[in-house]
């Protein structure tokens, strides 16, 4: 989304208040997909909406390929991600 050292991307501003807007001041959920130099990738739910998927459908985010060999999870399984 951008930070000190590298622009902001096209959509961020949008994206961020997308997610603020569905998540703040209710309880969420993240569920560890897997992890990539020292980063946790993962699934946010909130009211049993999966909120990677709404951004995406949106078109404020993008899907990008698993950095990782791992073990799927069960979702990922489901979502034919393989």
């Amino acid at each position: 989304m951008g930070s000190g050292s590298r622009p902001e991307e096209p959509f961020a501003f949008d994206a961020r208040e997308f997610i603020r807007n569905k998540i703040i001041g209710k309880k969420v959920v993240f569920y560890v997909e897997n992890s990539y130099q020292n980063k946790e990738f993962g699934i946010l739910e909130c009211e049993g909406v999966n909120i990677n998927e709404a951004i995406v459908k949106q078109g404020l985010a993008q899907v990008n390929e698993r950095k990782t060999s791992g073990e799927l999870s069960d979702y990922m399984k489901t979502m034919g991600n393989a």
